[in-house]
């Protein structure tokens, strides 16, 4: 290669006919050719496929699907060292058409706009009139564009001389570099492949053959300088050396230093002398390494896979020279089958020989997993093409820090705005929590045990993430046995003195990209990360206070989040019960979710410490622990200034989400005939009535919305009025006569009621059928299935299990007490996919096949039989007083109701008098008929993992 071109940018395009199925061919390639930025049409791509799953490390991916079928979809890579965003036009493209356009620059260099099409093979009349429009809008930017992608448009003018794609370049002025053809097969030669640019001075392009699918790949170089390709580098502890015993040694010998400690009450010059010792001694046994990571080529790719690939390109280049000869192709064909039955099977002997390696290893088995079947999408940088790390690093910190500060002042301004006669006195009410009035109430954290110590360390779930200090979960609890007392003392002295050390009140932030343009900080969730040391004295702190605070029944009964035996499925539970009630008594219920922003971050300290003087506990501690927090941005390995966190609730920590729910708990006070449900800052309205009083309902709703938002605005919470939704609910007889022009007014809003509404991970239609969730479940695990099916051969039999419990059945476990109450057609779609589950969990079978075998070999019960186990573990947990009263969830028996008479079935659950076939589904009507049919023995079980295990094994004997 020329070394001129070499230094150039490189922009290629391929026709792949399905990304997933050639991507390692894909990324061979991109490897090889170094390529910078690479269009892809075909990608036979929908939107249940993760971008995780086509991701190319180094590179952004942008991707349109096309939404009709999966036969087309258009995709860009653009590699990371570029800075790149998604431009927008304002044209809808037609059904036959799917375009996607991405603007790249690098450095100061003038930036360049590139896209890429695809036009179906049968497109008709207006996808050429959306081409020249996309052309025209390009040429508008005034910057030079490429245009890359396959047009089904023969460009060989022998063929089409009255080329429609020809007659649109003539009249706009533009260029269409490929003159040779781009596909041959055996009956046909065309020219589809193209790249359209509006300035050919300075490029040259090319026309390469290959074997990813029957187009050949095209390539423009670019006068624009080729950005130099960053450095991977890895920074990380050596575990070489380490061992458990080797590092306590290495501790012991710095007792001395470590009983300073004990010499003063600073505990800030505490957790200074604790971190010194501690990041010495873990650095003589473990040090930290950074090390530049090379790119190698798949590590699957044997001698024998290389030569076999040789002779399948050598043989490509035969047949398209004599493109007519039968025997060619057939070399090709058989050639080619046999480099993919070598891949598979090279892929196969590398994973297994690794999962074997690591046999009991389970960290290591996932990593080896999540190289195959890749979870997470890759995070845009923020800095990625941008010479000033540090700018950006501080820009981003400045806003993550300011976030909540200026969203409770623009709360205010408002909230002034619209109440300027409004004295606060006004609310005094708002801020009222339940009093205990005994002063020996008053709470204050105490000093703990050792034993309540070492408990809080084995207890804290293992984690990789690491604080500012470095200092690791693994390592505290490898070394338990002898920091443990100087650990105790420090955190007796933070409790005992009422201050937090400083050095554990530093959050680092790293920034996770959600979508959109990666230049802006609104488009980044800011992951916070704190010191572990300082989540173990929080810990200590929390469990004292849930303990007070549940012990006085000060947290309201309508708050589910954050709470001991309380779930998103029990919060939801109780809106479908509530629902199911209205139906019976022939009433309708209007929902309304209410959607905060940034919630956790705009909490007043001030007002924080108010409301917890008001429940008497002591703010002899918290008032320290709130303030002088600070944070940094890291991006890579640039680190922001400090900046001071002045509200909100720490991000990341324990004590965060409790203060929180103390912050808010009074919110939903005098709000009038309604029920509320809450999981932390997430709030669901039921309002019920005749359908004769509908005005009434949507009033109501209104009035308590209003009185919601007035408390909100005290608190300086920010509702999000425009994604406020609200949605009818009940009988099919009387929803259907609900006039669908009716609105909801809030906050100057007319809300619109709709038809489905997602809460907690929930879909909810106005019916309570559940069918949109459980077809959108089935569709997501469906896909996440055939990608887990293409990859199966890699995997292991307790690995594919371990992977299809993890990713497809975790979702179909997810609330089924909820959506479990659909009908028995949508119950067979969810057992069509377990079915699925249970044939790539085992690594074979066929469609046909039974699926029976296989349910059998991994024990599995049916999706009927595990909904019936999960309510019947549901009911147990209700009868032995493992949910919460609050819940409002009670299984009265038969010998409980006064009824005047013995009966045989006294110790049964009563039946109550429900007559409608929806209310029906309620779990008051349906789990005391299933708890009554099971045996006795049963029944009588004490212990949850006991009875569920009986109840299954009952359940798996009914199936045989």
């Amino acid at each position: 290669m020329n070394v001129n071109i070499e230094k150039k940018l490189r922009i290629e395009h391929v026709n792949v006919r399905s990304i997933i199925k050639n991507f390692d061919e894909v990324k061979n390639w991109m490897t090889s050719k170094q390529t910078d930025i690479l269009t892809v049409s075909e990608t036979w791509l929908d939107e249940q496929t993760p971008d995780s799953f086509v991701n190319i490390e180094g590179y952004k991916l942008y991707r349109k699907d096309y939404i009709h079928s999966k036969i087309g979809g258009v995709a860009i890579y653009v590699r990371n060292e570029l800075t790149s965003n998604e431009v927008h036009f304002d044209i809808n493209a037609p059904i036959d058409m799917e375009a996607i356009f991405v603007k790249v620059q690098y450095c100061k260099n003038p930036s360049i706009l590139i896209s890429s099409m695809y036009r179906h093979p049968h497109g008709k009349k207006d996808t050429y009139d959306f081409i020249e429009t996309a052309l025209n809008k390009m040429l508008k930017q005034n910057v030079q564009f490429y245009v890359l992608g396959d047009l089904n448009d023969n460009q060989i003018k022998s063929v089409n001389p009255k080329s429609p794609l020809k007659a649109i370049m003539y009249k706009n002025g533009l260029h269409q570099l490929i003159e040779t053809p781009t596909r041959v097969t055996s009956s046909t030669t065309s020219l589809i492949d193209v790249i359209i640019t509006n300035k050919r001075d300075g490029v040259t392009w090319e026309n390469s053959e290959c074997s990813i699918a029957d187009h050949n790949i095209i390539t423009v170089i670019a006068n624009m300088k080729k950005p130099k390709r960053n450095p991977i580098t890895c920074t990380f502890r050596c575990m070489k050396n380490y061992s458990k015993e080797h590092f306590c040694a290495v501790l012991s010998e710095n007792i001395g230093a470590l009983n300073n400690i004990y010499n003063t009450d600073n505990v800030d010059e505490q957790v200074r002398i604790f971190t010194k010792v501690f990041q010495e001694s873990l650095e003589k046994c473990a040090p930290i390494v950074t090390r530049n990571l090379k790119r190698p080529p798949a590590p699957w790719l044997t001698e024998e896979v290389r030569t076999k690939m040789s002779e399948r390109d050598h043989l490509l280049r035969i047949f398209r020279q004599n493109v007519s000869e039968i025997a060619a192709q057939r070399a090709y064909q058989n050639s080619k089958k046999e480099v993919k039955r070598l891949v598979k099977k090279a892929k196969k002997q590398h994973y297994q020989s690794r999962l074997k390696d690591n046999k009991g290893n389970l960290k290591a088995i996932w990593k080896i997993v999540n190289e195959i079947i890749p979870r997470k999408s890759q995070n845009h940088d923020p800095s990625s093409g941008l010479p000033d790390m540090q700018k950006i690093a501080n820009d981003f910190n400045a806003f993550f820090s300011s976030i909540g500060k200026n969203t409770y002042n623009e709360v205010k301004k408002s909230d002034m705005d619209k109440n300027k006669n409004c004295d606060k006195e006004n609310f005094k009410h708002c801020t009222k929590l339940p009093k205990i009035n005994s002063l020996n109430n008053l709470f204050r954290p105490k000093p703990i045990t050792p034993q309540g110590l070492i408990v809080i360390i084995n207890n804290l779930h293992n984690t990789n993430s690491v604080g500012h200090d470095g200092i690791a979960l693994k390592y505290l609890k490898d070394s338990s046995n002898i920091m443990y007392k100087y650990l105790l003392t420090i955190i007796n002295t933070s409790i005992n003195t009422g201050v937090c050390p400083k050095q554990w009140k530093e959050a680092i932030v790293k920034p996770l990209h959600k979508n959109g343009d990666s230049s802006l900080p609104s488009n980044f969730r800011p992951i916070s990360l704190l010191p572990i040391l300082s989540k173990i004295l929080e810990k200590a702190v929390a469990d004292q206070l849930i303990m007070y605070l549940e012990s006085n029944n000060l947290i309201s009964n309508c708050q589910y989040g954050y709470r001991h035996h309380l779930s998103t499925e029990l919060a939801l539970l109780k809106i479908t019960e509530e629902v199911y009630k209205a139906i019976e008594n022939k009433e309708i219920c209007l929902l309304t979710l209410l959607d905060l922003s940034k919630a956790f971050d705009t909490v007043n300290p001030e007002l924080l410490l108010r409301k917890l003087l008001e429940i008497n506990v002591s703010t002899f501690w918290f008032e320290n622990y709130l303030s002088g927090r600070t944070q940094s941005v890291k991006l890579n390995n640039t680190t922001s200034h400090q900046n001071v966190i002045e509200f909100g609730v720490p991000q990341g920590s324990i004590l965060g989400p409790i203060l929180f729910l103390i912050y808010i708990n009074d919110i939903v006070k005098n709000l009038r005939n309604c029920i509320v449900v809450m999981y932390a800052d997430d709030i669901q309205l039921i309002h019920k009535g005749k359908l004769g009083e509908i005005e009434n309902i949507i009033k109501n709703t209104e009035e308590n919305l209003n009185r919601l938002k007035r408390r909100y605005d005290y608190l300086g919470l920010k509702i999000n009025a425009n994604k406020t939704q609200c949605m009818f609910v009940g009988s099919p007889f009387f929803i259907n006569k609900i006039n669908n022009n009716l609105r909801l007014n809030f906050d100057g809003h007319k809300i619109a009621f709709s038809d489905n509404v997602k809460t907690l991970g929930v879909i909810f239609d106005k019916f309570l059928s559940f069918e949109k969730h459980v077809n959108d479940l089935c569709r997501k695990t469906k896909s996440t299935l055939i990608y887990i099916q293409r990859m199966q051969h890699k995997l292991d039999l307790a690995t594919r299990t371990m992977v299809v419990d993890s990713l497809v059945l975790s979702k179909l476990n997810y609330c089924p007490l909820i959506w479990g109450r659909c009908n028995d057609s949508l119950i067979k779609d969810v057992q069509t996919v377990q079915n699925f589950a249970a044939k790539v969990a085992c690594g074979g079978g066929k469609k046909s096949d039974k699926a029976t075998p296989f349910r059998k070999k991994l024990n599995w019960l049916t999706v009927k039989n595990n909904l019936k186990l999960t309510e019947s573990v549901f009911v147990f947990k209700v009868i032995n007083t493992q949910i919460p009263k609050s819940c409002g969830i009670n299984f009265p028996t038969n010998n409980t109701r006064n009824i005047g008479c013995f009966l045989r079935n006294n110790d049964n659950l009563a039946i109550p008098l429900i007559t409608s076939r929806q209310g029906r589904r309620s779990i008051m009507y349906t789990g005391p008929l299933l708890w009554n049919s099971m045996p006795q023995n049963i029944r009588s079980l004490t212990s949850v993992s006991s009875f569920k295990a009986n109840v299954k094994k009952l359940l798996l004997s009914q199936e045989n």
